[in-house]
Order: C-alpha cells, then structure tokens, then sequence
C-alpha cells in the first residue's frame, strides 16, 4: 500500500468515525423552539443557562460560566406546568464564543431520562376548552356563588363539588387597589 492510499485510509476511517457518532444518539434532540412549554433553564448556583438542545437523556447548554467536565449539577428546568429538577454530570464544555464575555457550550448528561419532555414537546392546543359552565361541572357549587355562576340543578344538593375558593379579606378601598395594582389587574 503507497503513502497516498494508507493517508486516504486514514481519513475515510477518520469521517466514518464522525458519521457513526453521530448517529449514535439515542434520542431525538429538541430545540427550545420546538418545547412552547419550556421557559429556561437555571442551575442551583443561579447561573442562568440557554439551552441550545435537549433530549431525554441530556442537553447542550450555553452559559459564561464553564462547566468542568466531570462536574454533577443539578438543574431546574422551568416549564409552564411548573419546575422541574434533574440531576446531570458534565460531559464536555468549550468555548463558543470570544465576543465580550466568554460563552461555554457544555454537554449535560441527565442521570435519569427526562420522560416529561415528550409531552413537553408536543403542540399547545389552542382550540378554546369548554368553561366549567359549558361542560356542567359547576353543578353542586355552594349556594354563595349565586345563581349566575352555577345551574339550579336539585339533584346534585347531595353532593358539594368545590372547584375554585374565593376569600375575600376586609380591606379599605385604597389598600384593594394598591393590592391590585401590585398583581398588574
């Protein structure tokens, strides 16, 4: 065998190697466009991270803070459905960027699979969901709620099915519209 063909060898086994890993994956990869229910990411010392993509089994994050390889973390992913922790170990980090502050892409591996993100992928449904006076469940409210909120329906008297509590606390008007300004009514 000549020098040029053990060198083409070489490299032809080189870019199998790079094809082979990857497709070596073992689940699909989302992008945070992909997830509408995913808001961010943090790690437990606040850092705040951007996911590049994320899958069951790990993510790429993007930060200024470098991740040591080898490194467990714990990371809360925040989502519309509320936050959830998992637990990973730092494959790789690199810099990606040199603009300003330095950037960091390190690969996450999750210690258990994040099975939540399948349904996290799917759509959002945006057709209109029946009201609970469309769909009857207002029926057996208590009476306090008024005839306007709920069905007069006497056979459901036996029964008290309480889907949402109100309580209204004494307070002066100045301090009821302060209370509200401060929740953005």
């Amino acid at each position: 065998m000549t020098a040029s063909e053990d060198q083409n060898k070489g490299m032809h086994q080189k870019r199998g190697k790079r094809d082979f890993d990857a497709n070596r994956r073992r689940w699909p990869r989302f992008s945070p466009a992909d997830i509408p229910s995913l808001k961010g990411v943090t790690s437990t010392t606040g850092t705040e991270i951007e996911v590049v993509n994320i899958s069951r089994g790990g993510a790429l994050f993007e930060s200024h803070a470098r991740l040591a390889p080898g490194t467990r973390i714990m990371l809360k992913i925040m989502t519309t459905e509320g936050v959830i922790q998992i637990a990973g170990q730092v494959l790789r980090s690199y810099i990606s960027s040199l603009k300003g502050i330095p950037k960091y892409q390190s690969a996450v591996e999750f210690e258990q699979p994040l099975y939540l993100l399948d349904e996290l992928s799917e759509p959002i449904d945006m057709t209109p969901q029946p009201t609970a006076m469309d769909s009857g469940l207002s029926e057996g409210l208590p009476p306090e709620v008024g005839p306007s909120l709920a069905k007069d329906d006497s056979s459901s008297q036996g029964s008290s099915k309480t889907i949402l509590s109100v309580s209204a606390y004494e307070l002066d008007s100045a301090a009821l519209d302060e209370m509200l300004r401060l929740n953005e009514w």
